[in-house]
C-alpha cells in the first residue's frame, strides 16, 4: 500500500511540474489508499455474500483455529483459552453483514488518512520563492 501511496504523490508531482504541497500530496496519496480499500471492501462484500455465501463460516473457523493454535503455542491454561475462543465467537456474529463490512471501509479509511499523512511529508516539495 506504502508502495502504492508513494507512486501516486510522485506521478502527481511530475504532473505539477516537479512540486506538490503538502494538502495536494496528502490528497492525492489519500484518494489513492482509499480508492484501493473501497474496492478490495466491495470485491469481499460481493464475494461472501453473493458469490460464496459459505465462505464466512469457513473464514471464521479458521480464525478460531488460528486463535487457539497461537494461544497454545504461548502455554495459555485451557480455561483461558476457552474463554478467549468464546470472546472471540462472539465478537464474530456480525462480522461478516453488508453493514459491518461498509464500516470496516469507513474505518480502514482512517487508518489510510494517517498512513497517507506520513508518506505526503516524504513526497511534497514545496516551491521555493525568490
Amino acid at each position: 500500500a506504502i508502495t502504492i501511496f508513494v507512486l501516486a504523490g510522485k506521478e502527481e508531482r511530475m504532473k505539477q511540474g516537479g512540486y506538490l504541497s503538502y494538502g495536494k500530496a496528502l490528497k492525492t496519496t489519500f484518494l489513492a489508499g482509499f480508492t484501493g480499500m473501497v474496492i478490495s471492501g466491495l470485491f469481499t462484500l460481493i464475494l461472501i455474500n453473493l458469490i460464496d455465501p459459505g465462505l464466512a463460516d469457513v473464514l471464521k473457523e479458521q480464525i478460531l483455529e488460528s486463535t487457539r493454535s497461537m494461544m497454545e503455542s504461548f502455554g495459555a491454561p485451557e480455561d483461558t483459552i476457552s474463554e478467549a475462543m468464546e470472546k472471540t465467537e462472539e465478537g464474530m456474529e456480525d462480522q461478516f453483514t453488508p453493514l459491518s463490512q461498509l464500516l470496516n471501509i469507513l474505518k480502514g479509511g482512517i487508518f489510510v488518512l494517517v498512513i497517507a499523512a506520513i508518506v505526503s511529508i516524504f513526497i511534497k516539495k514545496e516551491e521555493k520563492i525568490v
